[in-house]
């Protein structure tokens, strides 16, 4: 009786699917991701939603990380460079590519996933959040106006 094949050749047999890549247009210039999501960042998404955490709740040390996952290092350095801002913009190509990878359906349930789990822990009428007793190594963050409170970050 003949057993399972002891040898695999992944590299050959993955060369053979086509991913075609994500292109984004950027500082007037195209840039090729990978055309297939890399597993280490809905990995990370997945332990972020397990933690209870939101999308608000993220530092920026989170959110580089992140995208680190999702853009090569090389282009990520370069758009950091140019001052690819953490506030908007960064989180606005990350919530793209997720839509881009995993289709907006899979993004919107994981959102909605979120925000059920988020009223079911929600805090008493006029009770207020500590936001400097968050997980972020206990600073505070910067004070915004209204107009920019919404976040462009996938609701995971």
């Amino acid at each position: 009786m003949a057993g399972p094949a002891r040898f695999r050749d992944f590299d050959e047999a993955f060369s053979e699917v086509l991913a075609v890549p994500l292109t984004v247009r950027l500082y007037g210039r195209d840039w090729e991701l990978p055309g297939r999501l890399p597993a280490a960042a809905p990995l990370k998404i997945a332990r972020y939603m397990g933690e209870g955490r939101e999308q608000t709740s993220l530092t920026a040390a989170e959110l580089l990380d992140l995208a680190a996952d999702l853009i090569p290092r090389v282009t990520l350095d370069e758009w950091l460079a140019r001052g690819l801002d953490i506030e908007v913009q960064l989180p606005g190509i990350i919530e793209w590519l997720l839509r881009a990878y995993m289709g907006d359906d899979a993004v919107d349930e994981a959102a909605a996933e979120v925000v059920a789990a988020g009223e079911a822990r929600a805090p008493e009428p006029g009770a207020e959040e500590l936001s400097s007793s968050s997980s972020n190594g206990g600073g505070s963050s910067k004070p915004t106006s209204p107009a920019s409170t919404e976040s462009t970050f996938p609701r995971f």
